[in-house]
């Protein structure tokens, strides 16, 4: 837990081969996320549950209002989380959000967000919103993903029949049948080093360090 306050925001990382990301994800958390939260990490070292299962493991031990699914191998490298959560509580028909994934260059992570996939719009590039506003879009990525716990628990969480990838399209489009919107949220950048995990995270590989 990093406050004494009930925490506002539960923030659930799926640890899976990613020691040499973890430790620097947790300080940019403590160092950038200004709202009452708590920090859930998942070990699925030892068993690899899927991101699903693992991540449906977090939010039942989660105590937060709002669900943070954050990738161990990112990085916080801005923004306002009270900003954030205080536009969410304002705006209750808004269910999910995604923040801004970069690359370590700051160029925009292709396929962080999109509408519904389809053969044709899967093998394009959906750009990254610009806008300072929140862009309504259909699915964001769960590698940086807010959702209500309230929905997440009506929608009974993840679909564990999706052991990687494609999951969180799923909430998202099961979020939008009950009439909630999905965004972006350009102003909260997060730096996403990407398939590092999958390899084994050496820590050999450059790092983004917070100033």
């Amino acid at each position: 837990m990093e406050s004494k306050e009930v925490p506002s925001l539960s923030i659930i990382l799926i640890a899976y081969k990613a020691k040499g990301f973890l430790p620097q994800c947790l300080r940019s958390i403590k160092k950038t996320v200004d709202a009452p939260h708590e920090v859930i990490v998942v070990d699925n070292n030892k068993i690899n549950r899927g991101f699903a299962k693992a991540a449906n493991i977090g939010a039942k031990k989660a105590k937060g209002k709002h669900l943070l699914f954050l990738n161990p191998d990112t990085l916080i490298k801005s923004g306002d989380f009270k900003k954030l959560l205080s536009y969410l509580n304002k705006n209750p028909q808004t269910g999910v959000v995604g923040l801004k994934l970069i690359l370590e260059n700051g160029s925009p992570q292709p396929h962080s967000f999109g509408k519904k996939q389809t053969i044709i719009n899967s093998l394009k590039f959906w750009p990254l919103a610009v806008s300072c506003k929140p862009e309504a879009i259909e699915w964001v990525s769960g590698g940086a993903l807010i959702i209500r716990k309230d929905l997440f628990e009506k929608l009974g969480g993840f679909d564990e029949q999706f052991f990687m990838y494609f999951e969180d399209q799923d909430l998202c489009l099961r979020a939008k049948k009950l009439g909630y919107s999905i965004k972006i949220w350009p102003k909260i950048e997060v730096v996403h080093f990407g398939g590092q995990p999958a390899q084994g995270g050496s820590t050999n590989n450059k790092r983004l360090q917070l100033s």
